[in-house]
């Protein structure tokens, strides 16, 4: 009986977290035989479940498959196998990726400064992990209608607003990544001196 040749197996699996939320994978494909490819994921790392099929790729390279059926919340594993006709390869290595919301940021003080008859307040907050960027916003009232915002970069930890009228003014900063937004509780600045 001849035994058939599996395809060599796909190697170098990576998983990122995109807008959407959605998971891109990556694997390099080392076989020139494989009829495709088989894509299973698992909440666990433990048992693991065919999520797609994509077909094969000419020659060997890279392959990228997305996975658009994520849900907020989960940390997912991956694991790539190719596949000919008759039997499959080894997996790749297991690649993991959390769809997870950022932490939330607290305000740790707001100060305003006199600008002429206006006012520029400076927010800081703790900065939080899983976050790509930070958008701040100001209210007249807690909390109202948005008055104006900004936006910081990630790991950033303070803004400072152009000029705004000197009165009591609500902040909240929001951690912001593909998966959404989390704010801080609002928090009130007397008007600059």
């Amino acid at each position: 009986m001849i035994v058939p040749t599996p395809p060599l197996a796909p190697t170098t699996l990576t998983a990122a977290l995109q807008t959407g939320p959605q998971v891109s994978l990556t694997w390099r494909d080392n076989a020139s035989n494989e009829t495709g490819f088989i894509v299973e994921r698992s909440t666990s790392g433990v048992t693991f479940v065919q999520i797609g099929t994509p077909g094969p790729r000419t020659g060997t390279g890279n392959v990228t498959y997305a996975d658009t059926t994520v849900q907020p919340g989960f940390t997912y594993f991956y694991r790539v196998a190719a596949r000919n006709a008759f039997v499959k390869s080894a997996y790749t290595n297991t690649a993991t990726v959390g769809v997870l919301l950022p932490g939330k940021p607290t305000i740790s003080s707001l100060t305003s400064s006199r600008q002429g008859n206006q006012e520029r307040v400076t927010a800081r907050w703790t900065d939080v992990t899983g976050e790509t960027g930070y958008t701040i916003q100001w209210s007249a009232t807690n909390w109202g209608t948005v008055a104006g915002s900004g936006s910081a970069a990630a790991n950033a930890t303070q803004f400072t607003t152009g000029n705004i009228a000197r009165q009591t003014w609500w902040f909240r900063v929001g951690a912001t990544n593909s998966v959404g937004t989390v704010w801080s509780d609002p928090v009130s600045v007397m008007p600059a001196p």
